[in-house]
């Protein structure tokens, strides 16, 4: 068969008039997403909420705010240990004769010492509520670092896809074309393929579209509105600015919480055991004062004074002892396991997002030194051009372009793991780490 010659004007043609029927089909079908949007939502009005607004909106979590009540409870509720512990009235008849009744009355009483340890007691305990208040803050805000993070790559990939639907499209109209004018470079498998890949492409954009708007529903739920938003991130710190901010986060995990939280629990266990040595201690037990009725006494001598006086014995608390020091050494063991263990977490973590801050580096040299994208603008002003090459070009770019945004959500989730494994997240002032200023969150 005598391969038809196209000129490098029908070429051109053919290639603006795939760009403008693929442009057309797009803003058809934006056209009618939108018009399916105000009908199903006219009277909602849709608003921006900047990332740091969603942010703060871990403060208003329920879990929190029952950590605080509980918190204020504890600050404001007097837990002092009282002087008196224990008050005893007793009564005696002698020889069942009434005149000479007997009374007794016994107060026993807490030591210096066992106020004071709980006293201590005390403020270990709002130390430790504190501790548990903020992890479960820290929890909370993570959730919502990772909910930012899904939904901007959701976004992005959303529409990375869109395009390559586009593209796809235009090779089917192209190959379709191709096979009416029985051109000799027509496959009819190519275009097999392209309608099988524009099938997968179609089923993929409406499962992140379905991924998408539950993200969104999330957003509405912890903000605790209904009206149709959309996520502002304008303010997203950038990778080169990320590179800076790294310099400045801590190389090590000596502020995290949840070592701050078990070593606050070896500091209880120690107070624990004071409180119990305490009593255990030399003491006054009682003082008791007794009034004997009796005819010959004088009034002064039916009074007596008495006191009870505890003796420790040496080994009496020797298991005890034994007990708490094996307690204390297993968690001060699992301290130092865990410190190891988010140490080399961290050193790991670092290790990884220099890696992929390479790769990325990498993938933007390639990009700007590809041929690809000088083919893409002045291959339609070459003799015999295809468009179908033009839209393998395309296709191309876009497959590298989503590689950039994979190694993008990547970087900025080691970012994060580094935000939390260091105990910046819930340093006060609490800071949304995703803008690019470092912005305080409003409390």
């Amino acid at each position: 068969m005598k391969k038809k010659k196209v000129n490098m004007y029908e070429c051109q043609a053919q290639a603006g008039n795939v760009r403008f029927k693929g442009i057309a089909r797009f803003l058809m079908v934006g056209l009618i997403g939108v018009g399916s949007f105000l009908f199903s939502f006219s009277s909602l009005a849709q608003i921006s909420v900047s990332t740091s607004k969603f942010l703060s909106a871990a403060l208003e979590e329920q879990s929190i705010f029952l950590h605080q009540k509980k918190l204020d409870f504890l600050k404001n509720t007097n837990h002092q240990m009282p002087w008196v512990d224990e008050l005893e009235f007793r009564t005696e008849t002698d020889e069942m004769n009434f005149d000479r009744q007997e009374y007794l009355m016994r107060f026993r009483y807490n030591t210096k010492g066992e106020r004071n340890a709980q006293n201590k007691m005390h403020s270990s305990n709002i130390e430790l509520e504190e501790a548990e208040r903020i992890l479960i803050l820290e929890e909370t805000l993570m959730d919502k670092y990772s909910l930012v993070l899904k939904y901007m790559a959701l976004f992005q990939e959303i529409e990375i896809t869109k395009e390559q639907q586009i593209v796809v499209l235009d090779k089917i109209i192209v190959l379709r074309r191709k096979a009416v004018a029985s051109t000799d470079d027509f496959e009819i498998n190519d275009l097999l393929k392209e309608e099988e890949n524009a099938q997968e492409l179609e089923q993929k954009l409406l499962g992140l579209k379905n991924d998408y708007d539950y993200l969104k529903s999330l957003i509405k739920t912890s903000l605790k509105i209904n009206t149709e938003i959309e996520l502002d991130a304008s303010n997203i710190i950038s990778i080169d600015e990320l590179k800076s901010k790294i310099e400045q986060l801590p190389k090590s995990v000596a502020a995290n919480y949840n070592l701050f939280k078990r070593k606050l629990n070896i500091d209880q266990s120690a107070l624990e055991y004071d409180l119990e040595k305490t009593k255990n201690d030399w003491k006054m037990d009682y003082v008791q004062f007794k009034y004997a009725g009796r005819d010959k006494l004088n009034f002064g001598q039916k009074w007596s004074f008495g006191l009870g006086v505890e003796i420790p014995l040496k080994d009496a608390g020797r298991l005890e002892k034994s007990d708490y020091l094996l307690d204390r050494m297993a968690l001060e063991n699992r301290i130092l396991l865990q410190n190891a263990s988010l140490a080399e977490r961290l050193q790991k973590t670092y290790q990884g997002i220099e890696s992929k801050i390479q790769q990325h580096e990498l993938v933007e040299r390639q990009l700007a030194d590809s041929q690809l994208l000088y083919s893409f603008e002045n291959y339609p002003q070459h003799q015999d051009a295809d468009p179908l090459v033009l839209l393998n070009i395309k296709s191309s770019l876009l497959k590298r372009q989503f590689n950039k945004m994979k190694i993008e959500k990547d970087i900025y989730s080691l970012y994060l793991e580094i935000i939390e494994l260091t105990g910046k997240a819930v340093e006060m002032p609490l800071r949304n780490y995703l803008s690019s200023n470092w912005e305080l969150l409003e409390n």
